[in-house]
Parts: C-alpha cells; structure tokens; sequence
C-alpha cells in the first residue's frame, strides 16, 4: 500500500475512520483510507473549476460540468480567496503611507437565502493605477459598515481626492484633502462593479443566484479581487 499523497511506502496504522483503517505516512506526515475510493484532483483541475466560477457559471453549473462535488468547489474558493487575503495583509504592513492622487468609492449589493437580506459590498478603487485597492462587506448601508473600510484606507493611503456617488456617509469620515460627489467622478468603480457583476453570478441582477452564509461573500469577492 502507497500513501495517496506523496507515494511513499512507510505507513502505519493511525485508527479507524467510518469503518475503515487509516493510515499515516511517515515520509509527508498525512492520512489515507485502505481502499479509498474518493478522487484526488489535480492543480489543473482545481484552477480551471475556479476560472470557471470567475467566468460568471454558478456553482451548481460548474458541479454538473466538471463532477466536483459542490462543497469541495466552496473550499476550493475559500483556500483561494485565504491566500488572496494574508498576501494582501503582509503587504500592507509598510509603516509608511502610500501616497494615492484619486480614490473612488461605491458599493454593490447581494443576497444571502433571500432577497430582503441584502449585504453589501464596499469597493475602493485607485483611479491612475485602475485597479481595486480594498473592499469590505456588511450588512448595512450606514456610517459604522463604511467605518470598517474608512479606516483601514487611512491606515495605508494619503489620499488626495475621493470621489464618490451621493451616499451621505462618505462625507462624514475625512479620508481625502478633497471630497468630490458625483457619477461624473466615479466611472472607473462603476466599470468595476460591472465587471464584478458579470463575471460573479451572485452579484448579477435579476438573478435567482445568492449566497448561503454571510462570510461566502467576502471569500468570493476576493477570489475575483
């Protein structure tokens, strides 16, 4: 018997699982069933499944495509997005600020079992690099949800203009030497949250696709961020 992860041959015997014997590699230090019959998938399978859900298919959809199970797909994500987030922690803990010249701000919204449960997602976006700098999600649309995100773009950015739709909590938290409102000004959040809209299928509109729990959304959204 060889171990189903690294091949090796020296195992032993570490208890009984669902009445069958389990073993413990002495070479990697994991577990394996006698006579395990579940699928090991590859990494190539793992990414093309996870492009798939960036390309705006359901889970479900992807499930029925490919044959992975539903709940190894929502792992699957979540690993990813866990990465996503510690590098993007280790990143920013530069003493210094980062000096950024325009910030856009708006936000998004989905569901969670049903659509009077709404959750929303705030989105920051730098506007010379095009690209997302943060985001946070909540549960309301009020001054203490966008504190959440406020602060941790003034922990990491001096920002010269923020720019944003006519939210009123935006002009309550100084994060900019300018404030400026206006859908003129915010163009590239707006692309953004299309684009966000397009390729993830639970921020479509009009759509019958939603969220389960809470904390999916975030795993999500920074599997796309």
């Amino acid at each position: 018997m060889k171990c189903r992860h690294c091949g090796g041959t020296r195992l032993v015997k570490f208890g009984i699982v669902h009445g069958k014997q389990r073993y413990k590699c002495k070479e990697c230090g994991r577990t394996t069933r006698a006579n395990d019959a579940r699928i090991k998938y590859s990494q190539e399978k793992k990414l093309k499944v996870l492009a798939m859900y960036l390309e705006n298919n359901g889970i479900r959809s992807i499930e029925r495509l490919e044959g992975v199970p539903s709940p190894l797909i929502i792992r699957w994500i979540r690993q990813s997005a866990k990465l996503i987030y510690d590098w993007l922690r280790s990143s920013a803990s530069s003493v210094d600020l980062e000096k950024v010249a325009i910030i856009e701000l708006d936000e998004l919204y989905s569901f969670v079992r049903k659509k009077s449960n709404r959750i929303f997602v705030w989105v920051a976006v730098d506007r010379n690099k095009c690209q997302v700098v943060d985001f946070s999600v909540s549960r309301r649309l009020d001054l203490s949800s966008f504190r959440v995100l406020a602060d941790r773009l003034s922990c990491r950015y001096a920002i010269d203009f923020l720019c944003t739709d006519g939210n009123p909590v935006y002009g309550r938290i100084a994060l900019a030497g300018r404030h400026v409102v206006g859908k003129a000004e915010t163009c590239l959040v707006e692309s953004m949250n299309a684009k966000i809209r397009r390729c993830l299928a639970r921020f479509n509109r009009r759509t019958c696709r939603y969220s389960k729990a809470f904390d999916r959304v975030g795993s999500f959204a920074y599997a796309f961020i």
